[in-house]
């Protein structure tokens, strides 16, 4: 009865699958390569006197091997270290500095390119997408919103973030470069020291 079985020819199928797919997978070795890449994503800066506050997302990771089976298929890569941070840079000197952590680990979709920057109260506040999910409250995509205090240093996250955004940052206009004080990325690059992606990689390990 097995071979008259209706199942017996998906059970060959499957079978088949098993045999078909392991050669590939043994030719292509472990999951993910040996060497470590590094992607930095860079906001737009905040000018406050001689120093320019920025955003960096930094994703360190594996890459994942290719194999063939059938077409080819490529493993997802191995995140090794995944934050956001927020940096102050000192335009006189050159002198990077890592202010703190703000998201550890960060996820995939984390985008400070759409940072927004305002000064009020004498508290730096900066608010980015820390995912591409839509918050339920607002329809739009979240966001969070971090506070610096000019005198102390000190950062901490702001409760509430989405109210908080429509509060803090209600005399927002758009495009940022309509902003007092926003420096267009490309413009303190140019102000970092050389080497500055090593810096980066170096405080991350």
């Amino acid at each position: 009865m097995l071979f008259g079985d209706p199942v017996f020819p998906l059970v060959k199928f499957f079978a088949f699958v098993v045999l078909a797919l392991m050669p590939g997978l043994a030719m292509a070795g472990p999951p993910h390569q040996s060497e470590i890449k590094t992607t930095i994503n860079l906001s737009q800066g905040y000018r406050h006197g001689d120093t320019v506050f920025f955003l960096a997302d930094i994703h360190r990771y594996r890459p994942g091997r290719t194999f063939w089976f059938i077409l080819p298929l490529k493993a997802w890569p191995k995140t090794i270290l995944h934050q956001t941070r927020l940096y102050s840079l000192d335009a006189k000197t050159g002198t990077l500095n890592l202010e703190t952590v703000l998201r550890d680990p960060a996820e995939l979709t984390c985008m400070v390119g759409n940072a927004k920057w305002v000064l009020k109260d004498g508290s730096l506040f900066v608010s980015y997408n820390p995912s591409n999910r839509i918050s339920p409250l607002t329809g739009r995509t979240e966001r969070l919103v971090f506070q610096r205090d000019m005198v102390s240093g000190e950062v901490r996250s702001v409760n509430n973030p989405e109210k908080a955004e429509k509060e803090i940052f209600s005399d927002y206009r758009s495009p940022y470069s309509s902003n007092p004080n926003m420096v267009e990325m490309s413009e303190y690059k140019k102000l970092l020291p050389d080497g500055w992606v090593s810096e980066m990689e170096a405080i991350s390990n």
